[in-house]
């Protein structure tokens, strides 16, 4: 089992850094398992993905989550461009990670 991260401790209101799919086994239109791991996390978050480095979309997103430790799992497709997208938060923080078999 592979495991990329996404995002990590992150505990605030924020886009992070894009990462571009471009090593085996994580490239682009290869399905893997999202995995969101809230940490007494009150808020949303998201793993996003673009085509392009400019137009982002949800590939998995957490709703909303109120002081929320369950981790949650969501097969999806990489894109060329992955990102984590933290859009409310009031407490905790949240992990983010690819899994591929690969």
């Amino acid at each position: 089992m592979k495991i990329l991260t996404v995002g990590s401790e992150l505990d605030s209101v924020a886009t992070g850094k894009s990462v571009e799919q471009s090593i085996t086994p994580y490239l682009p239109g290869t399905r893997v398992v999202s995995v969101m791991q809230p940490v007494e996390l009150t808020g949303a978050c998201a793993v996003q993905g673009s085509h392009d480095n400019e137009t982002w979309v949800d590939l998995h997103s957490s709703g909303d989550l109120t002081i929320d430790n369950e981790v949650q799992f969501k097969e999806i497709m990489l894109h060329k461009y992955m990102r984590p997208n933290v859009t409310v938060r009031s407490a905790g923080s949240v992990n983010m990670f690819l899994l591929n078999a690969g």
